[in-house]
């Protein structure tokens, strides 16, 4: 799955969980998305890379996690 774009749904219409962000960072994806009732999230992976070292996947998802959320809070911010 390497350098592909995941597309998946979430039914009940939450964002990202904590598995799509395992899955982006261990599969080194080139975007995970999440399809909901009217919105699609996008998660793509930062020209540096998801910032696996050794056995840190925790942290690298943490940044991922911090990043995303900020993006879509900004991105909300235009639809209200």
């Amino acid at each position: 799955m390497k350098d592909n774009i995941y597309t998946h749904n979430h039914p009940s219409g939450s964002s990202f969980s904590t598995d799509d962000y395992v899955v982006a960072a261990t599969y080194n994806l080139k975007e995970m998305r999440v399809v909901t009732k009217g919105v699609t999230y996008s998660l793509k992976r930062p020209k540096s890379g998801w910032g696996l070292v050794g056995k840190d996947k925790q942290g690298a998802i943490g940044v991922a996690f911090s990043d995303a959320k900020k993006s879509v809070t900004a991105r909300l911010k235009h639809y209200v």
